[in-house]
């Protein structure tokens, strides 16, 4: 059984997941709205809360094919990589999931995957996870306010400030020589 089914939770997410096989060819819509405790079973999630809604069309091409519309809006909290404190970092996703049925599991492509024909449940719930964390950018920084400043924790911008290296300080004393391998480099000359 691959890990992707493992990772499969239907006993508390059981509402992410559609029945395809009851459902007529055609569009359907669905809405969710998930929270921070969508995330708190992923190990290493870079979102500590979350105010998210999920507009979703399914439709149901053919019997075998199926496209996936999400479109995910909201906000997640954060951690700013600067200061340490948390921060509510926007989020407007719009993601097109290509689905045809098969004999086992199988990603394709970014927006292409083969669900096995026996499961009648698609899960949505790692998919709505992946578009999330991946929508947020890899430097996470507190947004600037009015005046042009990125509005960091102050207490902790003053103690960083207080360690920083000053760069032309270091410049000096990094073209400070010992003396005993000036000879050496005359060699290379």
């Amino acid at each position: 059984m691959s890990d992707f089914f493992k990772r499969m939770n239907y006993n508390q997410k059981h509402k992410f997941t559609i029945n395809y096989t009851a459902l007529p060819v055609g569009e359907h819509r669905y809405e969710y709205h998930i929270d921070g405790s969508f995330f708190a079973d992923y190990d290493y999630s870079s979102v500590n809360d979350a105010d998210l809604s999920i507009h979703l069309i399914f439709k149901k091409e053919s019997e075998r094919l199926f496209e996936l519309q999400f479109h995910i809006t909201g906000t997640v909290m954060v951690q700013c990589d600067r200061c340490l404190s948390n921060y509510a970092q926007k989020v407007n996703i719009k993601e097109l999931l290509f689905v045809k049925l098969g004999e086992e599991y199988l990603e394709e492509s970014d927006d292409k995957i083969t669900w096995p024909e026996n499961k009648p449940l698609f899960d949505l719930e790692p998919h709505i996870h992946d578009y999330v964390e991946l929508s947020i950018p890899y430097h996470k920084v507190h947004p600037k306010n009015a005046k042009g400043e990125y509005a960091c924790d102050p207490e902790m911008v003053e103690k960083l400030n207080q360690y920083l290296i000053d760069n032309k300080e270091k410049d000096k004393s990094n073209n400070e020589t010992d003396p005993r391998w000036d000879q050496l480099k005359d060699l290379l000359n």
